[in-house]
């Protein structure tokens, strides 16, 4: 009976280490959609991707760090927040440019055109005091 209790106790201790470090490590946009989001530039300050979104589709949960967009397509989409809530409906003509700060998201196309856009990402800044 001990070593039964010891066995499920070591096999939740497992379940629950698992359960913490997936979400971590699959909060990736280009990791978790390989197929929307294609790598152009990785280093140690920025990486810049190519973001392709077909209408109705959907991004799973994931994080940025502090980031500017680049819109090549005129798009409309929805930003749902952590708790799947909406945070807001966005549009976007091609050639607008917008900045947006760390966040944790899903996004969705709700428009009739393919998101197409650049998105440069920034890493820890060298310079900070």
């Amino acid at each position: 009976m001990l070593k039964k209790i010891l066995l499920l106790g070591i096999v939740l201790g497992l379940v629950a280490f698992v359960w913490t470090v997936i979400p971590a490590v699959a909060q990736d946009p280009c990791a978790l959609r390989p197929d929307t989001c294609s790598v152009k530039l990785e280093n140690e300050r920025v990486r810049v991707y190519e973001w392709i979104l077909k209408p109705g589709d959907k991004e799973p949960m994931h994080t940025h760090p502090e980031q500017v967009i680049y819109s090549l397509t005129d798009v409309k989409y929805r930003i749902y927040g952590p708790d799947g809530k909406v945070l807001r409906e966005r549009d976007f003509k091609a050639g607008d440019t917008a900045w947006g700060p760390p966040t944790k998201h899903m996004t969705e196309n709700i428009g009739t055109n393919v998101i197409h856009a650049i998105i440069v990402e920034f890493k820890a800044n060298p310079y900070k005091e």
